[in-house]
């Protein structure tokens, strides 16, 4: 229940990015296989809530997001959380382990800068 002129931010991350190399193997080794495991529920946050049915007035709001220093084993382990990652691996069990090996080569063994953005829809209740 919101109040009158009550205020709502609906929020969730986006695709993570860490650099061109990088995310170009994400695409390839590990967004790609995964895609037709997402529930389709969760293309209302990669559009970014645009086709969201949002009854507010828009309150401007800020870009922001996460940005964390991972290890490649963080990124991985962070990758199998996701339900579609889940989803794949009760069918290819070595999914995870596919995805380290595609990832090692250009992600070595330092930290990296991993940033994913914020979506966010905010608005403010009407009635007076």
């Amino acid at each position: 229940m919101l109040r009158p002129r009550g205020l709502l931010l609906v929020t969730g991350y986006g695709w993570s990015t860490v650099s061109p190399e990088i995310d170009a193997v994400m695409e390839r080794a590990v967004l790609t296989p995964i895609r037709p495991h997402w529930p389709r529920e969760n293309k209302l946050l990669w559009d970014r809530y645009r086709d969201l049915p949002f009854p507010f007035e828009p309150v401007a709001f800020p870009e922001l997001a996460i940005e964390a220093a991972w290890t490649l084993e963080q990124m991985v382990g962070y990758i199998a959380t996701w339900t579609a990652t889940r989803r794949l691996m009760e069918r290819q069990p070595g999914f995870l382990g596919e995805v380290h090996a595609a990832l090692a080569p250009a992600w070595g063994a330092e930290r990296r800068q991993v940033v994913s953005p914020l979506h966010i829809q905010c608005g403010r209740h009407g009635a007076t």
